[in-house]
């Protein structure tokens, strides 16, 4: 899963859940541990701001969302 495939499936989470998807988007690829576990994508919209923030986190071989939230704040 390339990066730009990530954000577009994070947005559309953001969406479906009628949370705000702001720019700019924070997005890393991860690991749980240095060497083992699956990677996955790490991103977060208003990443310049504190608060209504979107975060979702994509395992990068399935493209499953292993986690989603919103921080209204």
């Amino acid at each position: 899963m390339t990066r730009e495939e990530a954000i577009a499936t994070a947005k559309a989470v953001a969406l479906e859940q009628e949370w705000p998807w702001r720019e700019p988007i924070f997005a890393r690829k991860e690991r749980p541990f240095i060497i083992l576990g699956r990677p996955y994508w790490r991103l977060r919209s208003s990443a310049d701001r504190r608060g209504g923030n979107v975060n979702v986190y994509i395992d990068c071989r399935t493209g499953k969302v292993l986690r989603k939230a919103f921080a209204p704040r």
